[in-house]
């Protein structure tokens, strides 16, 4: 997302659809689904920076992607849409948003998206290993998700490494 995206707007979009919700959902849940659909990387804290205005959560297309796939019930409401994003200058985030809801639920979490390639299709293939095990579609969906964060940690735990070692 560019730094002229005005996120002050982004902002104000995110609260709306959050209050619109006839089931009044809370920050503390819509942080938790966040986390579950991310594979448990997104805090309270996080969410409250991002309807604050916060350019370093709002500057994050797969953040903004997966609070709008919380806040429409992924697609089942109408009260945030891609088209609504798309209006708000988040285009990366509408893009992974709309993916995500026309691929349905097999599609990739959002932070995957920024994954390499070659890690991202091995991820891609433990899921798949994962959902032929004998278990519950619960159970599929936290272990896929636990993996997915683990993934996820290592390979920014790795770039931030190599980063801080170009810079001495």
């Amino acid at each position: 997302m560019a730094d002229d995206i005005p996120v002050a707007a982004l902002a104000r979009l995110l609260v709306r659809a959050r209050e619109a919700r006839l089931d009044a959902l809370s920050v503390n849940e819509a942080a938790r689904r966040a986390a579950r659909i991310s594979g448990g990387r997104f805090s309270r804290n996080t969410w409250d920076a991002a309807e604050k205005g916060d350019q370093v959560v709002l500057s994050k297309p797969p953040r903004v992607a997966t609070m709008a796939l919380v806040l429409s019930d992924e697609g089942a409401l109408d009260n945030i849409t891609p088209d609504h994003l798309d209006a708000a200058g988040a285009h990366e985030a509408a893009a992974l948003f709309r993916a995500r809801l026309t691929s349905g639920h097999e599609a990739a979490a959002p932070e995957m998206e920024n994954l390499p390639a070659g890690l991202r299709t091995w991820l891609e293939a433990a899921i798949e290993e994962i959902r032929a095990l004998p278990v519950t579609q619960r159970e599929h969906e936290a272990m896929a998700a636990a993996l997915t964060a683990q993934a996820v940690a290592m390979y920014e735990m790795h770039a931030t490494q190599v980063r801080i070692m170009r810079k001495n």
